[in-house]
């Protein structure tokens, strides 16, 4: 089974279906063994799923559910597969607001290559599981106009960040150009996939 031949469809009564394509390369290559059963999926986040949704449009929400499942070409037979779980507990995701973090600031407001940078971030309960044997740092993707955070100096894999409160987490800014209006890209990994 070819995992770039596959598409996530994620499946809720209330909102409906929405299809998430072909997993991320990154997954494909270092995590999924699709001849062994196993696809590994890094679910988007809720704004990436409806674009043209702000994460205000979820408030009414405390916590949403998806049934997740697959659709595979089959070059074979020249037709769309669908694919379920066998126990649907198994592929269902919940997207909740205790394990959603917030980023309240980021200063200084202008940044520019090689100038350290702060984020202000409640992690609420997305690092409350933390892997023994592979240690990663509290968050797995920190990009400033498409631009990577160097945290190395500041935070390692056993860094914890208080939950339910501002913890301060310093990094020094890669390659950008000095720009007032910044698009912060900030990502925990959760869960138990």
């Amino acid at each position: 089974m070819d995992p770039t031949r596959m598409s996530v469809v994620f499946n809720n009564e209330t909102i409906g279906s929405v299809n998430m394509g072909t997993p991320n390369p990154h997954d494909i290559a270092f995590n999924s063994v699709t001849n062994g059963g196993s696809l590994k999926y890094s679910t988007p986040s809720l704004t990436q799923m409806y674009q043209g949704s702000t994460k205000e449009d979820f408030n009414t929400f405390s916590s949403i559910t998806y049934v997740a499942s697959l659709i595979s070409f089959s070059e074979t037979t020249m037709q769309m597969d669908p694919m379920t779980c066998k126990d649907a507990t198994a592929c269902t995701i919940r997207f909740s607001r205790e394990y959603t973090p917030i980023l309240h600031q980021i200063s200084p407001q202008i940044v520019y290559n090689g100038s350290d940078i702060s984020f202000w971030v409640d992690p609420r309960k997305a690092q409350a599981r933390q892997d023994v044997v592979f240690q990663e740092l509290p968050f797995y993707k920190v990009l400033v106009d498409g631009y990577g955070v160097d945290f190395e100096a500041f935070v390692d894999e056993n860094t914890y960040l208080g939950t339910y409160t501002q913890n301060q987490i310093r990094g020094s800014m890669g390659d950008i150009a000095p720009n007032n209006a910044s698009q912060i890209d900030f990502q925990f990994r959760v869960g138990y996939a």
